[in-house]
């Protein structure tokens, strides 16, 4: 395997390869190995990557190819993670495998993982307290048997001329030490001596590659590589599922810290977008001395987020912390076309124009430079879109335009419905809500008053 990836490393992107494989690296009684891929900046992306391995790698008899969880180039994981946490960790391992299973079963899903993925099969003995009691042992006991029949520590020295040997001893058959060999391991009573196996419950089952404690419970994960990467729609389907299950008392799930985050800087944009457009609407509002066209005005945002919802469908962007701040940047361009169109029509009625031909004028005479804007604006920011919108032709730059593209995606498309939009829709609504300001201000008496 290592010698067919190395070969193919140009067309895999990869920068060097770590390898884990031997005869104690088992699970389940089936030998287990792995292959760690690091990736260079350049080259396809992680999915690309992963779609060709799944028809590289040679498909033999015997043996199973697992994904492990997906991670981005700079190390950030690239998928949802599901904890099961309780206070009895074994109690959780049993859970875990039925939890996988269903997991396995939501839409665009794929690579269902866990912290008992790599670890070994071990076996556990659960000791009967009331057989235990009535023959006279307790856990301790039994703990500290096993512990001398099958450990390595020394019970004394043998001493020669020149140095000292530890003394071991060890139950060690033909076939090393086996799960009869535990069965059968005696324990000393007041009568007689009795087997492990008369006392407990010897069974398998997975070991974790490490233990996780939160608040003092024990806490083990879930982790979900996605066909999509649209977090909201996922964790919903998730969510669903998981719902369905019913846990023990004591014991519960959560989505992971990544969502929690997410859900955090979901939060913390959305009161930066609901403040930008608060101090826009106050800015607006001190220019024109009025209340109410500044609202008109803001009607240009719904229309530049119509231009952005289908840009972001078509390139498969989804919300981000980037797709934000794009977003926040949208706002502050769109509106200028309005108070561009806006303050022209405002000046022509205050030079003797009608309404409706002050509207009509100013279209006319603010239609080109509002164009010209929006596309000196467009082809300003397109060159931070094309690596992302056509890698082909922009291999170097590609994988890192991903971060940064959703800002100027979201300008490009905001910016060119609102442009459209601005010039048809905004004079209606301009010329709606003028006539219904000066019904207002006669119906009141404030014949010359600004509202």
């Amino acid at each position: 395997y290592e010698e067919m990836l190395l070969s193919r490393k140009q067309e895999l992107a990869i920068k060097y390869l770590t390898t884990d494989f031997g005869t104690r690296n088992t699970r389940q009684g089936r030998f287990r190995g792995s292959i760690e891929l690091a990736l260079t900046e350049e080259g396809p992306s992680v999915v690309e990557i992963k779609e060709r391995l799944k028809e590289l790698l040679p498909k033999r008899a015997g043996i199973e190819y697992e994904y492990g969880e997906r991670r981005g180039r700079h190390g950030h994981f690239m998928g949802i993670q599901i904890e099961l946490i309780g206070l009895d960790y074994t109690k959780l391992t049993e859970l875990a495998p039925m939890v996988v299973e269903k997991i396995r079963a939501v839409e665009d899903v794929e690579d269902v993982t866990s912290d008992l993925e790599g670890g070994d099969t071990q076996l556990m003995v659960q000791v009967d307290r009331k057989k235990a009691e009535s023959s006279g042992v307790d856990s301790r006991m039994v703990a500290q048997t096993i512990s001398s029949s099958i450990s390595e520590r020394p019970i004394g020295k043998f001493k020669t001329e020149n140095k000292e040997i530890d003394i071991i001893l060890k139950i060690h058959g033909d076939d090393g030490f086996s799960e009869e060999d535990l069965r059968n391991i005696s324990l000393p009573t007041e009568s007689k001596r009795i087997p492990i196996s008369a006392v407990s419950t010897i069974s398998y089952r997975m070991g974790s590659t490490s233990i996780r404690k939160e608040n003092k419970k024990s806490k083990l994960i879930i982790r979900v590589n996605t066909k999509s990467s649209g977090m909201m729609a996922i964790s919903s389907r998730i969510t669903e599922v998981m719902n369905t299950i019913q846990f023990p008392e004591g014991y519960s799930w959560s989505l992971g810290s990544g969502w929690r985050r997410f859900r955090e800087s979901e939060g913390e944009s959305n009161l930066a977008i609901i403040l930008a457009l608060i101090f826009i609407y106050i800015i607006m509002a001190s220019l024109f001395e009025s209340f109410v066209h500044p609202f008109t005005i803001l009607l240009t945002v719904p229309l530049a987020l119509f231009g952005v919802a289908m840009i972001f469908s078509l390139t498969n962007i989804t919300l981000n912390t980037t797709s934000y701040l794009g977003l926040l940047t949208l706002f502050g361009i769109v509106v200028n076309n309005g108070i561009i169109l806006l303050d022209h029509i405002r000046k022509l009625r205050k030079s003797g124009m009608s309404k409706n031909e002050a509207i009509i004028q100013g279209g006319k005479d603010r239609m080109r430079p509002i164009i010209m804007t929006a596309i000196t604006t467009i082809f300003g920011v397109l060159p931070l879109a094309l690596p992302f919108l056509v890698p082909q032709f922009f291999p170097a730059a590609g994988r890192r335009a991903q971060m940064w593209a959703p800002i100027s995606v979201a300008i490009i498309g905001g910016l060119t419905t609102s442009t459209f939009f601005t010039l048809i829709i905004l004079p209606t609504f301009y010329s709606i809500s003028d006539s219904a300001t000066s019904k207002v201000k006669a119906l009141l008496g404030f014949t010359n008053a600004k509202i």
